[in-house]
């Protein structure tokens, strides 16, 4: 009777283990991180919608940025700062470009763990924006009927959302700012010559001075020493 015990017990507990770990199912380590839109080279204006993926087993958050293309102060600016839903081909985040100045620019998502370590990142360069971008509006034809009466098709307006005016100008001042920043290499290579130049000038100036001045001051002695003959 005891054998008759037993002998299933050991049974049970030896494919037990063996059941459970056929049945786990470890999550995917593959990390998909990607932008789909906008893409290089794209125009675009008003409110953007990054579409991409990301999402794998370490993933714990994503976060967006902007800056100024080619960006060599690495100065970037927030649109997402913690997306912690993993994204298939979807919306990552919308990106407001009114109030910011017409230019190149770079969208960066950048992926990382619980513990706040980078695992990946990914760029979409030379993204232009142009604020004065607009449709031109579409005046409406009337469409006529047995009647002989136009029917006008009615068009929408949309609504601008409120924006704030004074993060907007704050924006736009540090976007001229770094750019009036990507500039001083130029600007101190104009002013190094401008100041070789002058140098040169002033040097050639005295030197000319110094071989003239003799013959000048005896050139006038002479004049007074005939007037006062005459």
């Amino acid at each position: 009777m005891t054998n008759l015990i037993v002998l299933p017990l050991i049974i049970a507990l030896t494919i037990g283990p063996i059941v459970s770990k056929q049945q786990v199912e470890l999550p995917s380590t593959t990390l998909i991180v990607n932008i789909t839109n906008p893409k290089e080279g794209d125009l675009v204006y008003d409110k953007v919608q990054i579409i991409g993926t990301v999402g794998n087993a370490e993933f714990d958050h994503y976060e967006l940025h902007f800056a100024l293309y080619p960006n060599p102060t690495n100065t970037w600016f927030p649109i997402i700062l913690s997306g912690t839903i993993p994204v298939l081909d979807g919306v990552l985040g919308q990106w407001d470009t009114n109030g910011i100045s017409n230019g190149e620019y770079i969208i960066q998502l950048s992926v990382f763990d619980s513990e706040e370590n980078l695992i990946a990142k990914t760029r979409v360069n030379n993204i232009s924006i142009n604020s004065e971008q607009t449709f031109s509006p579409q005046t409406a034809i009337p469409t006529v009927t047995d009647t002989d009466t136009p029917n006008f098709s009615p068009t929408t307006t949309p609504v601008p959302n409120p924006i704030d005016n004074s993060q907007k100008s704050f924006l736009s001042k540090v976007l001229y700012e770094q750019q009036q920043e990507n500039d001083h290499i130029s600007t101190f290579g104009k002013g190094a010559a401008y100041s070789i130049f002058t140098f040169l000038t002033l040097g050639f100036y005295l030197q000319l001075r110094r071989f003239v001045r003799p013959h000048l001051r005896r050139l006038l002695r002479n004049i007074r020493n005939d007037l006062r003959r005459s």
